[in-house]
């Protein structure tokens, strides 16, 4: 009986081996005790922005994570200020060996022209803490109002979102979604390139 439970033990220690073998490149987890909202607080007002930690949303797999909130002020925010680009969410993003080097990111959203009722295309900027254009991407965007209506839905904006590795293709998939009660629905899905696996 020992020596089936020593065989066991050699078994799952050998498994464990292969398992992180089989993903080089891959960081270990941050500490569970990391507390993810006086951090994004703090970066947030570096940035001299104000984030709503209350509804932060985070991510993670095989090494990518995600952690953001949306902006304050982004529910009074009409659609109509789209052209001109609307700093809507606050966030830090890791993903390794992809060409975005992991830091804290304010997330920009525009469209190229006015907007209009139902579905828009957009663009999503991550600006870095000089207030660069780190990162484009190409957004989705719904807007069922071109004014922030009298009586909202919701009292506040909600974030959320959906991280998928596909190992054959060797892609990343990000997608953060951010529905407000000004009437506007921000997708931004980032597809990312990677080797690894």
């Amino acid at each position: 009986m020992k020596k089936n439970r020593l065989i066991m033990l050699v078994a799952t220690i050998a498994a464990a081996i292969l398992l992180v073998a089989a993903f080089p490149g891959r960081q270990a987890a941050e500490a569970p005790n990391v507390d993810w909202g006086k951090r994004l607080t703090e970066a947030a007002n570096q940035a001299g922005v104000a984030v709503q930690t209350d509804q932060m949303f985070t991510m993670e797999r095989d090494g990518v994570r995600f952690t953001g909130g949306v902006i304050d002020g982004f529910e009074t925010t009409p659609a109509t200020d789209l052209p001109g680009g609307i700093d809507y969410a606050f966030g830090y993003l890791s993903v390794p060996d992809a060409g975005i080097q992991e830091d804290f990111y304010t997330f920009r959203v525009s469209t190229p022209g006015q907007p209009r009722l139902g579905d828009n295309t957009g663009t999503v900027e991550l600006i870095d803490r000089n207030g660069n254009i780190a990162h484009r991407f190409e957004s989705a965007i719904e807007v069922s109002s071109l004014t922030v209506p009298a009586n909202p839905a919701a009292p506040q904006s909600v974030m959320t979102g959906s991280l998928d590795v596909d190992a054959q293709f060797q892609r990343i998939f990000i997608g953060i979604w951010v529905r407000c009660p000004n009437g506007m629905w921000v997708c931004v899905e980032i597809t990312i390139d990677f080797h690894g696996f």
